[in-house]
């Protein structure tokens, strides 16, 4: 799942595709210090940016839940570091790729599944 939008959207995508998440805040990069930075719900990072950071709602962001990275980034701080990291909790979505033995023919040639 990829998503670029702005924050408060890429928050409320998760929530909606993920119940189960969790994240992480980078308090750093969202330069907010003094707050906890794990196991958040979507919702409750949007609670939380509305009474401290509302400028972090309407920042750009990038959604990324794949079998690689599980993140929403703010590129214009750094592309480097995320300022969200997600835990799916086991649900990530399966590779593009399939994960399917190939298959003999008839005729003892491999092919693969469709």
């Amino acid at each position: 799942m990829y998503l670029h939008d702005i924050m408060r959207i890429c928050l409320l995508a998760l929530n909606t595709r993920y119940p189960e998440h969790s994240v992480d805040i980078d308090a750093q990069v969202c330069g907010l210090p003094e707050i906890p930075e794990k196991r958040w719900k979507a919702i409750q990072v949007i609670e939380l940016f509305d009474d401290l950071a509302p400028h972090l709602l309407i920042e750009p962001a990038s959604l990324y839940i794949t079998d690689q990275r599980c993140a929403i980034f703010l590129p214009r701080f750094t592309r480097e570091r995320p300022a969200i990291v997600i835990h799916c909790r086991g649900k990530i979505p399966a590779s593009q790729y399939s994960l399917q033995p190939p298959c003999k023919s008839k005729h003892g040639h491999l092919s693969t599944a469709s």
